[in-house]
């Protein structure tokens, strides 16, 4: 142990294995000045003390070395105790909101017992969570009441255009009796990015619950319109299952302007949805060769038979032009 490096730290593993020892050696490495030896006192504490874990992580709970107090986040992990608790709400409560690896030390320390871990935190910190690091918490830890305080976030008209896509995204992976009702709400408030929020908003939303109500389905067809073209409202098409939105798909799919994977998505969707007859339709117009031409590149990327049968009729057909029948053999060839 003398000898530091390597050697310490291996003659300090073999000599907490010693039976009745146990507890000597992880507090002799708890107590190292280097925070290397540090953090192994704490594995060591899991592996072969675990019985005074709780009393060994206390001895550190606040110690100067971040990656420390990391390292203590972790190993509340499995614990579940109100010691743990208190535990982690002292980690919690030194955060700064500046460093994203302690954070999500703090996530992964509360993912078995988020409820009792911020619960604690919460009856400790009031109404002070409302700081950066407070919300950096209730943004990551999936306890049930980070719900509301989530949309109550989203609700502050100072919150940022860059934080509102994480915020929505943090709800994927929390749970609450009335998590939909409480993202509905916030469809019906007036904000300075207004927008932005409904079309994040119903791109969390369950089908279920949206067509359980007929305020609800049409609440969400006045919004599509407003935000047609975009990643959200494709999304709310697919998962809500919003039918009769055949005509804006093919908006879409014949827009060469927006991003082509969101035009393939569309696509796929249009033909799944019974929109082939949109297409010939198109294809049989007045429509610029050029605009057809793009539709067609595009059938190429869709893997929907029916797109594939579309192609294979389109070169019986006496009305389209030769480069338009070349256009149709290449997008054949793209088919799989």
């Amino acid at each position: 142990i003398t000898q530091g490096g390597t050697a310490k730290a291996r003659a300090l593993w073999l000599a907490a294995k010693i039976p009745g020892k146990e507890t000597d050696y992880v507090d002799l490495a708890l107590s190292d000045t280097d925070a290397r030896f540090r953090i192994q006192g704490i594995r060591m504490a899991r592996y072969v003390d675990a019985g005074k874990l709780e009393a060994h992580l206390d001895k550190v709970v606040s110690d100067e070395s971040m990656q420390v107090r990391r390292e203590v986040a972790i190993a509340l992990k499995n614990l579940g105790t109100p010691m743990a608790a208190e535990l982690w709400t002292s980690l919690a409560e030194q955060s700064q909101g500046d460093d994203r690896w302690f954070l999500e030390a703090l996530g992964i320390g509360a993912d078995k017992f988020p409820n009792l871990y911020f619960g604690s935190w919460k009856s400790a910190v009031g109404d002070a969570w409302k700081t950066d690091a407070g919300k950096e918490i209730v943004w990551r830890v999936q306890a049930d009441a980070t719900v509301p305080l989530l949309a109550e976030m989203i609700r502050d008209k100072k919150v940022s255009q860059e934080k509102l896509p994480s915020y929505f995204r943090a709800f994927s992976f929390k749970r609450h009796p009335d998590k939909n009702s409480i993202l509905m709400a916030l469809l019906d408030r007036k904000h300075p990015l207004e927008g932005q929020i409904q079309a994040l908003t119903i791109g969390q939303l369950d089908e279920d619950f949206v067509n359980s109500s007929s305020k609800y389905v049409q609440m969400i067809r006045d919004i599509l319109p407003k935000i047609e073209g975009t990643p959200e409202w494709l999304v709310a098409i697919k998962n809500l299952k919003i039918q009769d939105q055949k005509e804006a798909l093919f908006r879409v799919v014949a827009n060469s302007k927006l991003d082509e994977d969101l035009r393939n998505e569309a696509g796929e969707l249009l033909f799944e949805s019974g929109g082939k007859h949109l297409v010939e339709k198109d294809l049989a117009s007045n429509m610029a060769e050029s605009d057809k031409m793009e539709v067609l590149s595009l059938l190429g990327n869709i893997s929907n038979p029916l797109a594939v049968d579309l192609l294979v009729e389109s070169l019986g057909k006496k009305g389209l032009s030769h480069p338009l029948k070349r256009k149709v053999v290449e997008a054949l060839g793209n088919t799989w």
